[in-house]
């Protein structure tokens, strides 16, 4: 660091806002990603997508992830998502446990602005952020999610690409798998 041997790597956040009739309820920011889950009971919950305020799908899910780049080599992977490069400018919808085959990932535009209802439903319903902050959502609220107007920026020491890292963490997945 003191010889100037690094790398800072912009990474985009996300924004997102809880809102009820036009009231804005929350308001957050993120890295990697946001989501809306069930509760502690087992019991899928309806979620009303939209793009731009265009309807996407009704998810009937256990939930859906929200994700920027960087957080789509966390939960949004783990739920079947796509791996994007962190320089891209995108952001990524993911169906957890999707209760109809057709519900897949979506990847849009950073300029895009997600807008999820979450539709009557007989269990408590959550939004974390980042995994970290959580808030209960209620029927009727609406969480709004768009790029942040902030990013952060992450000192890179060593000149790897995020190839070599992304190999490096898929091999030691491989690896652990296969000896448990």
């Amino acid at each position: 660091l003191i010889n100037g041997e690094y790398e800072i790597e912009k990474r985009m956040m996300l924004a997102a806002t809880v809102e009820k009739d036009g009231i804005e309820l929350e308001k957050s920011i993120a890295l990697n990603d946001v989501v809306i889950t069930k509760g502690p009971f087992s019991r899928i919950i309806s979620l009303g997508i939209y793009v731009n305020n265009n309807f996407v799908d009704l998810y009937s899910a256990d939930g859906v992830v929200i994700s920027s780049p960087t957080g789509s080599t966390a939960y949004s992977l783990s739920a079947g998502g796509p791996i994007a490069s962190p320089d891209l400018k995108v952001l990524i919808i993911t169906p957890i446990c999707p209760h109809i085959l057709h519900s897949r990932s979506i990847v849009i535009s950073n300029k895009d602005i997600v807008k999820i209802e979450v539709c009557l439903n007989n269990t408590e319903v959550m939004l974390t952020l980042d995994g970290q902050q959580g808030y209960k959502v209620k029927s009727g609220d609406i969480v709004v999610i768009r790029q942040s107007q902030y990013c952060t920026n992450l000192i890179k020491l060593k000149n790897r690409s995020f190839y070599q890292v992304l190999r490096q963490k898929m091999s030691e997945r491989w690896s652990f798998n296969r000896q448990n």
